[in-house]
C-alpha cells in the first residue's frame, strides 16, 4: 500500500496493550489468567482457566496424553490438591517442557482455591502494568 508523499500512515487511536484472542481456530471455551510465581508439584504454573492449567517443567514428564495426574498447587491459602487429565505435552527448547491439564473431579474446596488463585492474578505485575498503560493512554 503506497502512502502519498507528505502524509503518515494512520495509527489506531487507542491501541489496547492487553492482547486479545483473535484466532478463529482457537478451541478455548474459557478465558485464562496469567499466573506469576505460582509453583506446583509438577513445575511452574504459567496460566489457568476455569477448565485447566498450563505448566512448565524442567524435567521431561513421566506421563502421556490423556493420563490423569494428581498434583499439589501452592495457592494463596497454602497448598491444595488438584487432579487433571493431560491434554498435550510439548518440548520447548533444550531445557523446558510444557503441558496442558484439564481439571477433573474438582471438589468445592479445590474450586474455592482455584478461584482465589485466579482473583489474585489481578495483582500480577504483567496484568496491572497493562491496565495502568491502558488507563493512561
Amino acid at each position: 500500500m503506497a502512502v502519498p508523499s507528505g502524509t503518515l500512515p494512520r495509527r489506531p487511536r487507542n491501541p489496547s496493550p492487553i492482547p486479545t484472542n483473535s484466532f478463529p481456530d482457537c478451541q478455548r471455551a474459557h478465558g485464562r489468567v496469567v499466573l506469576e510465581a505460582v509453583r506446583c508439584s509438577l513445575g511452574d504454573a504459567l496460566d489457568a482457566s476455569a477448565a485447566g492449567m498450563r505448566i512448565r517443567a524442567v524435567r521431561r514428564p513421566s506421563f502421556d496424553k490423556h493420563d490423569v495426574v494428581c498434583f499439589t498447587v501452592q495457592g494463596c491459602d497454602g497448598p491444595f490438591p488438584v487432579k487433571g487429565e493431560v491434554m498435550w505435552v510439548k518440548h520447548r527448547g533444550w531445557r523446558w517442557n510444557e503441558f496442558g491439564l484439564r481439571f477433573v473431579d474438582v471438589t468445592a474446596d479445590t474450586r474455592r482455591h482455584l478461584n482465589a488463585l485466579a482473583q489474585s492474578a489481578a495483582g500480577n505485575t504483567t496484568y496491572s502494568t497493562s491496565i495502568r498503560l491502558r488507563e493512561q493512554g
